[in-house]
């Protein structure tokens, strides 16, 4: 699944802001290329892997939450 911030909001759960339409599951890896998803609200799903970047194309990262600190949990099983 590939960020496009297409949505009306930059919200990790609004299908419309990841391409195609739907928000990266389990099974998906989440990538940000050529720009930065300042993703804020809810928590985001658990996703297989997220990429920021490929290759030579830049990517970025920046997460706010209003009530919480912003957590990016990478785990391994």
């Amino acid at each position: 699944m590939l960020w496009d911030g297409g949505g009306v909001n930059s919200q990790w759960n609004e299908p419309a802001n990841w391409d195609p339409n739907g928000i990266p599951m389990t099974s998906d890896t989440a990538t940000i290329l050529n720009d930065t998803a300042l993703i804020t609200g809810y928590a985001p799903f658990p996703v297989l892997a997220v990429e920021l970047g490929l290759g030579s194309t830049p990517g970025g990262l920046a997460m706010s939450a209003t009530a919480n600190p912003s957590v990016l949990n990478v785990v391994t099983n």
